[in-house]
């Protein structure tokens, strides 16, 4: 473990012949540059740093190994929670899960940062590789790329200082790799806001760049009577009344963790299905996948942080519908959705998602995630409208904008919302697999 600390011992409480007989100032009343600019020469394992005299101890260091990642768990859900922490993607177990299925061939990078030996910030990140008009880079990114909706640091107290000391980390570790894109930030986050300012005085190449547009749902200002007006002119109030003669229909959440099992085999077959017909793969062609969402399920389900619900007939008890997300602080985060073929000229996704919002109502749910991606029906559905972005570091220039090119491409493709199908149509297909990678 490589470790950075900016230390001092104040002996007797005091610091006269530097403080002029005052006190020695709290590190929480005091600005980060205070802490940082004020240099004197500390060596540590051979690694020279910048500590000024009389403050607490502060530690970084990375973790590298699972075995390490596991010794972290009850900290790092303590500091989610301290941290206000967005969303389900920041838990300690979503990532656990993602890591034990997903990591392979890339390296754990978690920088923790420590105050006093208590856990005050963290960064969840791996080494890996990704492919950008076929050319490879070692790359430092979030872990759960690119299956995470959201990604952010983790911060308690002091965040200034916390960010400053990450990515002083990350960047005395530059060796290893060759580009930081932190993708998936909240526009709004202390992690993204924090990440701009700490690096426009470092000795390289930085840049925001533009991820994806996220909608929401807000419940308190649904407009309940241009929700009905949108279902109206997509014919799913006539499409239900169709269906309800033939069959009647049934819309519920799956109560016991048996059921969900049984409805996410059939919502993995009818995903697959739904794919295959618009000629592109289905993720969950990779039996990875399925065994992730699985394990998902064994993780959050008892806890109460995974939902399932499903639209089926009652006499045929077949399913038309299935609707899968995650479930935190108060938050719905809509993650995957599947239809019955069968089925699909009468919409029964629309059908249940209109079900879904009145049910959300019901069970108290303060906000409807949408997540990621500009489809049409979350452009209707939402009345909450932000962007992903991400922070770009390189160690020179034409990398930088290479890199920065490249994603500015991608803002105007997004932009676009038939451009926007298209790529998405394509990204699964081998040929585009072989040019842009993680």
């Amino acid at each position: 473990m490589s470790f950075s600390i900016i230390c001092d011992q104040v002996i007797g409480g005091k610091a006269n012949d530097l403080f002029g007989g005052n006190e020695v100032p709290s590190i929480v009343a005091e600005p980060i540059y205070d802490v940082l600019e004020q240099p004197t020469s500390v060596t540590l394992q051979d690694h020279e740093i910048n500590a000024p005299l009389a403050r607490p101890v502060y530690l970084t260091e990375t973790v590298s190994t699972l075995a390490g990642m596991l010794r972290l768990e009850h900290e790092w859900d303590d500091l989610a929670k301290r941290s206000g922490a967005y969303s389900i993607f920041s838990t300690f177990h979503w990532n656990l899960v993602w890591a034990r299925r997903f990591l392979k061939d890339n390296e754990l990078f978690i920088v923790v940062v420590r105050h006093q030996g208590r856990l005050i910030g963290l960064a969840p990140l791996m080494l890996g590789h990704s492919k950008v008009l076929g050319i490879t880079q070692k790359t430092l990114m979030f872990m759960g790329t690119p299956l995470n909706d959201y990604s952010e640091f983790l911060l308690s107290e002091d965040k200034e200082l916390v960010v400053r000391l990450l990515w002083e980390h990350i960047l005395k570790e530059s060796s290893r790799w060759s580009i930081v894109v932190l993708e998936e930030m909240p526009q709004d986050s202390a992690s993204l806001v924090l990440s701009e300012h700490c690096l426009a005085d470092k000795d390289v190449y930085s840049s925001t760049i533009y991820c994806n547009d996220c909608f929401a749902l807000d419940m308190d200002r649904m407009d309940k009577q241009a929700l009905d007006q949108y279902m109206r002119k997509r014919d799913v109030l006539r499409n239900i009344r169709k269906l309800d003669r033939e069959d009647p229909l049934v819309f519920e959440r799956v109560r016991t963790k048996g059921q969900v099992r049984q409805t996410m085999a059939t919502f993995i077959d009818q995903h697959v299905s739904l794919w295959q017909k618009k000629g592109v793969a289905s993720s969950f062609i990779d039996k990875d996948h399925r065994t992730f969402v699985k394990e998902l399920v064994e993780a959050f389900f008892d806890e109460g942080h995974f939902g399932v619900w499903r639209l089926r007939n009652t006499r045929e008890d077949s399913i038309l519908a299935i609707l899968q997300g995650f479930i935190y602080e108060g938050t719905l985060f809509g993650y995957f959705k599947s239809y019955n073929l069968d089925y699909a000229k009468r919409g029964p996704g629309m059908i249940a998602t209109k079900y879904l919002l009145e049910q959300a109502q019901q069970e108290g749910f303060r906000r409807i995630d949408f997540s990621r991606g500009a489809e049409p029906y979350k452009l209707k559905l939402a009345n909450i409208q932000k962007k992903n972005l991400g922070i770009l570091v390189t160690k020179n220039h034409i990398t930088h904008l290479f890199n920065r090119g490249y994603h500015r491409t991608k803002e105007k493709v997004m932009a676009d919302p038939k451009l926007h199908q298209r790529m998405h149509d394509l990204k699964n297909r081998p040929l585009f697999r072989t040019l842009f990678s993680y």
